[in-house]
């Protein structure tokens, strides 16, 4: 497996809700005290113009911002002035008071904001993300994306169903909605990847130098393996001295504190996904013993690893 695979399957999604916004112009919307991450895309109508973290993004027919952590902005037409409060927004499908993104919708949720003038579809994603694996992406992304409909295809592969979705209400929505709403966040973010030149530091940077990619590829793909420093200096065609330089330089962190985050988020995966041993999950994570396992596990989290099963329901 490529190690971006390796990168994005290591983002869990869960809890999506779809929604579909009609938004006529003047209005526009305030994104805040809103805590999920969420993906907005301009179906149809007027381009809108989206303020957030400092920066503004014209969004064109097909084009989406991504806030990867959720984040604060204001979206509106080019002659808005007042921005209504998401959360006092009147929503058609919200079957309690309050918006939760655990509740399980039986439909898309609709609103319309204002009712003259010319009218921009947005399709909306809110999602959470599983906290325990983002050293390997989110940490390292923007906390707002831009991502153009001809940079981002597989997004045009799945509008209509997602806009046949936007209106759908039968048995079985929620589970369909679930899968369609993972495919193109995770389709999102790989595209903004492929396409960014970007990223300051982590594992994405990595991925994109020539040499260092050759190392991060060989511990995903064997994270078992008993890595040294010169192994992976050998694997990426380069000098130990120069290579553990550029690693920490490009990535953040030492190559062995890599390895080690790495490890210790695989055996969080193996004790929340199956029903291996202590021990067992030690081997395959690649620690040398269950001790040492017990001992980094128990600092890198604050629990022991039988407790972080049971605290998650195992």
């Amino acid at each position: 497996m490529d190690v971006l695979s390796h990168f994005l399957k290591a983002l869990k999604i869960r809890s999506t809700s779809i929604s579909k916004w009609s938004l006529h112009a003047p209005c526009g919307v305030m994104v805040k005290d809103f805590t999920p991450s969420y993906l907005l895309t301009l179906v149809s109508g007027e381009d809108l113009i989206i303020n957030a973290d400092k920066h503004t993004f014209a969004l064109n027919v097909g084009d989406s911002i991504l806030a990867p952590m959720g984040g604060e902005c204001r979206m509106g037409s080019r002659e808005a002035s007042q921005y209504t409060p998401i959360n006092n927004l009147r929503w058609e499908g919200l079957e309690s008071e309050k918006f939760d993104i655990n509740h399980h919708h039986s439909s898309a949720m609709k609103v319309q904001i204002g009712d003259a003038g010319p009218v921009s579809i947005l399709l909306g994603i809110a999602f959470s993300l599983h906290d325990h694996n983002q050293f390997l992406v989110a940490n390292n992304l923007p906390r707002f994306i831009y991502l153009s409909r001809d940079d981002n295809t597989l997004f045009n592969l799945l509008q209509p169903a997602v806009e046949f979705l936007s209106n759908d209400s039968q048995a079985g929505y929620f589970a369909l909605a679930t899968q369609l709403a993972e495919s193109i966040i995770i389709g999102t973010l790989r595209a903004y990847i492929l396409n960014t030149t970007h990223v300051h530091v982590g594992a994405l940077k990595g991925l994109a130098h020539p040499q260092l990619s050759k190392a991060l590829r060989g511990m995903h793909a064997s994270p078992q393996q008993q890595w040294t420093v010169e192994s992976l200096a050998r694997t990426a065609g380069m000098s130990r001295s120069s290579f553990a330089a550029k690693f920490a330089q490009e990535v953040g962190k030492s190559p062995i504190e890599y390895l080690k985050d790495l490890r210790i988020n695989l055996a969080k995966d193996l004790l929340l996904s199956g029903k291996d041993s202590i021990v067992e999950v030690a081997t395959r994570s690649g620690f040398q013993s269950d001790r040492v396992f017990r001992s980094l596990f128990q600092k890198a989290t604050g629990r022991s690893p039988k407790a972080y099963r049971q605290a998650n329901g195992h």
